[in-house]
């Protein structure tokens, strides 16, 4: 025999000496253990409980042809105990009942959950066996159950999220979550009204705003009143949202700020004569940053807004807001692009330098004031860089050079064919 051949036959040996040593007499169906015994289906009740394997629980009454209406309970006894010994829930689900067994499945199950003080058991069953299963164990409810329930669900949302078409994974999140509800509401209340502590604290550890905060309580005390009574699940999901939402908006009015803020700078260096190629760079690259992080923002909010009925207060709450940033995003992408538009035309020889930093601080100083001006943050804590008192000068002194020329109107129609000599550098 060759070398190979001889490694083989003792690799099988081994495997077969494991498979018998394990007990693992279901694979080998000549040394059943039950084989020889005058009583078998009594042997198999005694080989199941002696093993915990509900295996030989389901060999009982194999053997006969017509199976006595006795066996019916004794197999049901033999789930039942092995349930009661593992603590495996589903040896209930094989049990038969019915008027030829004292045991049912239900029986079973509130059993096996007082005996593990298993409260979250009871929402196996149904009606009035679930009520009297709460009705026992309700009181031992903890928060831990809770968070046991919410690590699953956490684990099914992602695998829905990787299997959105998944029928059948959607089925069993909605189950995880109305088994949850159904915990939470048979909870004592100090318990619940604990964990709803616990999990509004979470969803809100990220904000930092006192404005923010405050918002979303105001956002969320609407809900409760249009909603009426929720689950525990839709509350926190809808608290959820809100807190997204809010903390979204903020994001953006922090980059429209910013975007006003360059605003303000740049009317801030032509009031002193001229920008410099430095600062309207700087000005420029601040702008394209911004805005495309903004744009993104608004794209983020838009899909918030979606997610509620068009009739509802927030579909229209969060609209409001949308086109008030859109009104900012546009007015600021208007005054950059007249500045490029005059830069175009200096690049291309249609004006001389002096004379696009003359129609450029006009921007700055024109339509660019006027919306800085006219901005409000939608949080008081978004606050401007740009101090009030040096704003206001620059207001002041935009005015009063206004005065000065009104053939500067005529520029902005044709910058290419316009007197500019007259016109002080604005």
């Amino acid at each position: 025999m060759s070398c190979k051949s001889t490694t083989f036959l003792l690799f099988f040996l081994v495997i077969l000496a494991s498979l018998l040593l394990t007990g693992c007499d279901e694979f080998f169906t000549s040394r059943d253990p039950c084989r020889d015994d005058p009583d078998p289906n009594s042997c198999y009740m005694r080989v199941a409980a002696q093993m915990n394997s509900s295996f030989y629980c389901g060999k009982i009454g194999s053997q006969d042809e017509k199976a006595d209406k006795s066996l019916i309970s004794l197999k049901d006894e033999c789930y039942s105990t092995v349930a009661m010994n593992t603590g495996d829930y589903s040896n209930c689900d094989e049990i038969v009942g019915g008027k030829d067994s004292k045991h049912t499945r239900d029986g079973c199950i509130l059993s096996v959950a007082t005996a593990k003080e298993d409260p979250v058991a009871c929402t196996l069953l149904t009606g009035k066996s679930q009520r009297d299963c709460f009705d026992k164990l309700g009181s031992m409810i903890k928060i831990s159950d809770f968070e046991s329930l919410q690590e699953k669900i956490d684990r099914m949302e992602e695998a829905v999220r990787n299997n959105p078409r998944d029928r059948d994974l959607r089925d069993e999140l909605k189950k995880l979550k109305e088994q949850k509800d159904t915990v939470y509401n048979n909870a004592p209340g100090i318990v619940q009204r604990d964990y709803f502590r616990q999990q509004r604290e979470e969803i809100l550890s990220s904000i930092y705003d006192e404005d923010v905060r405050r918002a979303i309580a105001r956002d969320y005390i609407k809900y409760r009143n249009d909603v009426g009574e929720e689950s525990i699940t839709q509350l926190l999901e809808g608290l959820s949202e809100i807190k997204e939402t809010q903390d979204t908006i903020k994001r953006i009015d922090e980059q429209a700020n910013a975007l006003i803020d360059k605003l303000k700078e740049g009317a801030i260096d032509y009031a002193k004569d001229g920008a410099g190629v430095v600062a309207e760079e700087g000005w420029k690259w601040a702008w394209q940053r911004s805005s495309e992080d903004m744009k993104w923002e608004m794209a983020r909010l838009e899909g918030l807004k979606d997610k509620y009925d068009k009739a509802s207060a927030q579909y229209q709450a969060i609209n409001k807001k949308v086109q008030q940033f859109k009104k900012i995003y546009d007015e600021v992408n208007g005054v950059y692009k007249q500045v490029k538009k005059f830069d175009d035309l200096l690049a291309q020889g249609k004006i001389q330098e002096g004379h696009a930093e003359v129609l450029k601080g006009a921007v700055f100083l024109g339509k660019g004031l006027e919306y800085a001006t006219a901005y409000v943050p939608v949080f008081g804590s978004t606050a401007s860089t740009i101090s009030k008192e040096t704003f206001e000068v620059v207001v002041k002194l935009a005015t009063q050079r206004a005065k000065r020329s009104t053939r500067l109107e005529d520029c902005f129609v044709d910058p290419a064919n316009c007197d500019l000599d007259g016109i002080t550098a604005y």
